[in-house]
Order: structure tokens, then sequence, then C-alpha cells
């Protein structure tokens, strides 16, 4: 369970200087130390981990500096630890929220990772580097940071595009099956999709239900219908898609197993003919 951060504000202004400092320290370790990262947006969080790992160095400099900061610097550090709190959110939602889901919103969580960059490099404008006493190579990183994001551009992966565009294809056989206009589910193609998002077991299937699940419920007060209605439809086609796939895969495996059964009664049948048809020893 994560540590609660304390608030970025007190009643008198900025949060205090150690406090800050301690705060975005042990906020950006958290961010940086994230495992097991999702199939979904890869390329956006591994490229803001590695940002904040720069930022990381930074906050570790000034700590053990421990001198007195201008306030244009606490400006900074307290809108970096707005920003990296909200990347860890965003990291939390791609991670612990439904794959399916996540691909139909690629290009709307994508923006929001072009957002935090830009709102990063908004807080870097008024950091006076020339005004901290950091080591040469932690000025260098945070210099070719706030370089690089003000150049970021937004990045929503090709391939997730491709699979969302054939989830949408799916999803539409799907209902036209279920409206019966005679439509069809192409399941290899499903098992390809799912599998590419980290959807391969039935666990997998179970647990994705659950989250598609707890979405429409979020969604249900401020979505509106119409998110609500493709949640449920996305529901719908997991359902059926586990239903039909791993019946298949039992019946597969039953079937191996039946062969291998027979193919060793075989065997047994064959040594016991043979020991039954040599002479007996006649004393």
């Amino acid at each position: 369970m994560d540590v609660a951060l304390p608030p970025i504000m007190i009643s008198s202004g900025l949060m205090p200087t150690g406090s800050l400092i301690k705060s975005l320290i042990q906020i950006s370790n958290e961010v940086s130390s994230v495992e097991k990262l999702p199939f979904l947006q890869f390329r956006n969080i591994s490229a803001m981990i590695r940002r904040i790992k720069f930022l990381s160095s930074l906050f570790e400099d000034i700590r053990e500096t421990n001198s007195p900061l201008p306030p244009s610097s606490l400006l900074c550090l307290t809108e970096l630890f707005s920003v990296i709190q909200r990347v860890k959110l965003l990291i939390q939602r791609c991670k612990g929220g439904s794959s399916l889901w996540g691909l139909i919103q690629t290009e709307f969580l994508s923006n929001q990772f072009h957002s935090l960059v830009k709102e990063m490099s908004g807080a870097l404008d008024i950091l006076p580097l020339s005004l901290l006493n950091l080591s040469t190579d932690t000025r260098e990183q945070v210099e070719l940071l706030h370089t690089q994001a003000k150049r970021v551009d937004l990045l929503v992966d090709p391939q997730e595009l491709q699979r969302r565009e054939e989830l949408l294809q799916i999803m539409a056989s799907n209902n036209q099956k279920n409206s019966r206009n005679k439509g069809f589910v192409d399941f290899v193609k499903v098992k390809e999709v799912f599998s590419c998002i980290g959807l391969r077991s039935r666990l997998d299937y179970e647990a994705e239900i659950l989250k598609l699940e707890a979405e429409a419920e979020k969604q249900a007060g401020t979505g509106g219908l119409i998110v609500v209605s493709n949640i449920n439809s996305l529901i719908s086609l997991v359902t059926y898609s586990k239903s039909v796939i791993f019946i298949d895969r039992h019946k597969e495996e039953i079937k191996e197993n039946f062969e291998h059964l027979s193919a060793s009664m075989d065997r047994n049948q064959d040594v016991s003919s043979s020991s039954q048809s040599r002479p007996s020893n006649i004393p």
C-alpha cells in the first residue's frame, strides 16, 4: 500500500521546503519503480518514467545541498509534485483498469500523457537552475529534459490504433449476432487481439469482465448512455468469447487425453498378446 503523501499546499502558503523535497523524492521513486508495465500505453509510460528518473536526481541534489531555495524554485517544485502525482494516477489507471476500454480510449489516454509532459515543461520554465547548487550531471540532465519536453509530440501508438479498429469491427459483428442479423464473430481474430493486450487465459478474461463492470458502474453517473452501452457491449463480447474459446480448448484437451489413453491401452494390449503367444516352459 502506498504511503499517504502530504498535501501540496498548507494554510499559510506553500508546503515547507523540507516536506516538499521529501514528498517529491518519495513519489518520484514510486513512479520510477513501477514494474510490469501494461501492454497499452507502454511507450508513453516508459518515456514518462525516464523523465521522472531525471527529476529524481534533481530532487536528491537539492536535498543533499540543504541550502535555501529561491521562491521561483519552490513554485516550480510544487507544480512538479502535482504533475508527478497525476502521472502516478494515470499509470495506475492504465495498469489496473480494463485493457479493452483502455484500447478504445487510446487517443484520449495518449493526450493525457502529452498534456502532463507539457505541464512538466511549463514548470521547468520557471526553475532557476543558475541559482541552485547542483552537480554538473544533474544540471545537464534537467536542461536536456526541459528541451525535450518542449519539443515532444503527441505519441499515439499506431499498433494500438490498428488493434482498436479490429476490436471495433469485432464488436460490430458481435452486436449483429446478438440482433440476429447473421453476424459472424471471428474468434481467431478475437483471440489474437485480446492476446496482444494481455488477455490470454480464462482468469484474464474473468478479471477483464470484472474491470469492465466496475468501469460501467463508474461511468453510469457521468459517462452517458452511449459510453455505458459500449462498455456493456465489451462485457458481452468477452463473456461470449470466453465461453467459446475456452470450451473449444477444453474439448481439444479431452481429445488429446483420449488419444494418449488409447495409444497407451494399445501398447499394453500388444505386450499382453506377445507374452501369451510365447510357448510355456514344460519341466
